[in-house]
């Protein structure tokens, strides 16, 4: 499963995949979050004063704690469909998210 967390650029190396957008103090975008790390771009970001990073870390889970997730994500997605159960393209999307969710666990 995925999480984001913060770090110090100093921590940061290559192949980790930023989470959130890097913006400098001018407001200007220098990295899209989705994009990997390389030690040029983090040579490029401490020049530009970037101190800090939001960045994805795989976390692994218990078998408990992927079945807890897994009811959870299940339980919400019932929920929000639950007044559009008669509808067929409300239940392909319906799939469709389900699918999605679960690939993150």
């Amino acid at each position: 499963m995925k999480k984001h967390s913060c770090i110090s650029i100093s921590d940061a190396i290559d192949d980790m995949q930023v989470a959130v957008d890097v913006i400098d103090p001018k407001g200007v975008c220098l990295l899209r979050a989705g994009a990997i790390l390389t030690s040029s771009i983090i040579k490029g970001l401490m020049k530009r004063n970037i101190e800090e990073l939001t960045i994805y870390r795989h976390v692994e889970l218990s078998d408990e704690e992927r079945n807890e997730r897994l009811k959870s994500i299940i339980d919400e997605i019932d929920h929000r469909f639950s007044k559009v159960i008669d509808k067929p393209l409300m239940l392909e999307l319906k799939s469709v998210l389900l699918e999605y969710r679960i690939r993150e666990v």
